[in-house]
């Protein structure tokens, strides 16, 4: 990692290097390796601009965090929060932090002066998604007024074992990946990627109509959101770009 810094040191004042794509850089194992401790070192030595996406926080780990906040004017934090309630959150995402927790992190984060956005996924696909809004305001309420959102993409086993374990949502969402436009995506998982796994998205007419509803929320609480460019959904992300703000939320100059 070291060799590859130097060797793009000409390139490091306009990329981020995104820490981590695959894999929640605040879980236990890459804390307790000293994995992710070892990665914000050199990171930091060689000045690079990164941003941190994570369902985790630093509360046992005060030391990697001050290391954090030194860099504070390279680094951006993105909050996931994508979850209505503590009892879903336990069933799909089982080894990540509380949402009371995350948005305690998201403050802490802020109050320290880093840069901080509330990454709003993977968002269930209701058709009432007020829920979502509710999130919205509890990041606003501390002061982070930048959402980037997308909506879960899902396999036949995480669908029974919603059906499974939370029927009454099964029920909700069922409809959404039982259309003739659902749309299929393939993908290879694994530590080798040695696995094919199928997974089903919400429409494209679905998509739109939420994005759109979950913009207009944005703007009514003065509040602006982004999606991933793979969308290619013209201006959507414009009023997020005069804020500096591109794709998935990042930061490309300050607001």
């Amino acid at each position: 990692m070291e060799k590859h810094l130097e060797e793009h040191k000409s390139e490091l004042k306009k990329s981020f290097y995104y820490f981590s794509p695959k894999t929640d850089c605040f879980q236990k194992v890459l804390l307790e390796s000293g994995i992710t401790e070892k990665i914000i070192d050199i990171l930091n030595k060689n000045k690079a601009r990164y941003l941190i996406v994570t369902k985790g926080d630093l509360s046992t780990y005060p030391h990697i965090f001050k290391k954090i906040t030194k860099a504070k004017d390279r680094v951006q934090i993105l909050v996931s929060y994508g979850m209505p309630d503590e009892k879903t959150r336990l069933i799909l995402e089982p080894q990540a932090l509380s949402l009371k927790k995350r948005l305690a992190f998201a403050k802490k984060c802020k109050l320290a002066g880093l840069q901080v956005v509330g990454i709003l996924e993977p968002l269930l696909p209701l058709d009432d998604i007020k829920y979502v809004f509710k999130i919205m305001d509890k990041f606003k309420k501390i002061g982070i007024d930048h959402f980037a959102i997308d909506f879960m993409r899902i396999s036949n086993y995480t669908l029974q074992k919603i059906k499974t374990q939370l029927p009454e949502l099964f029920v909700k969402i069922e409809s959404t990946f039982n259309t003739s436009d659902t749309k299929k995506e393939t993908f290879r998982t694994g530590p080798l990627k040695e696995r094919m796994v199928v997974r089903f998205a919400p429409s494209e007419k679905y998509l739109r109509e939420k994005f759109d509803d979950i913009k207009k929320y944005a703007t009514s609480i003065n509040a602006t959101v982004s999606v991933c460019n793979v969308f290619n959904l013209q201006n959507f992300n414009k009023e997020a770009g005069h804020r500096g703000y591109v794709c998935m939320g990042i930061q490309t100059k300050n607001n």
